[in-house]
């Protein structure tokens, strides 16, 4: 399988666990080279219009982190800016994870596939992260 080109764009990625209170806090923010992907699907059905947005991120197989990481990146929040806009409208959960693997010849992970879906730090059950500079 051909490799796919993942240092076109550039993601935040947070990652969240629980502090002694239980209450979940950041733990850590990377930078993480990718190549993001994003669709939106129209419909119309009985008068109604349905619009559906639908974001897959492919994370840099090379980078220690992701791979250390792959199997826990499942709940992890993504910022992305597209085309220019305001980052606090660009967050993302990674609701799965897909690693590709090589199992003819070398059984290497050769593409971390993210689907994602639209979201935003500020709910209830999330604090708002602060950047790291």
């Amino acid at each position: 399988m051909k490799r796919i080109d993942t240092s076109k764009d550039s993601i935040t990625l947070y990652s969240y666990g629980p502090n002694g209170w239980g209450d979940k806090t950041l733990k850590d923010t990377r930078e993480i080279n990718c190549l993001f992907q994003l669709g939106m699907t129209q419909n119309r059905n009985d008068y109604v219009d349905g619009l559906g947005t639908d974001a897959h991120v492919y994370l840099n197989e090379e980078d220690e982190y992701v791979l250390s990481q792959v199997y826990r990146l499942e709940g992890c929040y993504v910022n992305y800016s597209t085309l220019g806009g305001d980052e606090k409208d660009n967050w993302y959960k990674i609701e799965r994870v897909k690693p590709g693997r090589e199992t003819l010849t070398t059984n290497e992970i050769n593409c971390v596939h993210c689907f994602l879906t639209k979201s935003t730090p500020h709910s209830a059950e999330i604090p708002a992260p602060v950047p790291v500079p």
